[in-house]
């Protein structure tokens, strides 16, 4: 995609915590590197298991950015990485497995 990597991430990481949030022994980190060029998204399955389940990588590359998508859960895949790919290309409506709270919003 043309646009800065920056924004991509920028953009996901607002609407994945709008929209994911963190709860349910969910533990979400994301960090932007700049001087190396890419930006994460991690979700883990709790706060004692370390386990990522989810990884979100926006590289910068010469052409704007490039969104990488990692799912532990094979079952998931499908319908979870299109609504991830949908919020790299602009989309910020949470996907179908979780809508945000009134106090989201």
């Amino acid at each position: 995609m043309s646009e800065n990597y920056q924004q991509v991430f920028s953009r996901m990481n607002r609407t994945y915590w709008r929209c994911q949030g963190e709860g349910g022994g969910i533990q979400v980190n994301s960090q932007l590197y700049p001087d190396l060029g890419y930006g994460e998204i991690v979700q883990y399955a709790s706060m004692i298991v370390q386990a990522p389940q989810v990884l979100i990588r926006v590289e910068k590359v010469p052409q704007g950015a490039r969104v990488r998508i990692k799912l532990a859960n094979i079952g998931a895949q499908g319908f979870m990485a299109d609504g991830f790919a949908r919020w790299a290309e602009g989309d910020t409506r949470c996907a179908p497995w979780r809508q945000p709270s009134s106090s989201d919003t």
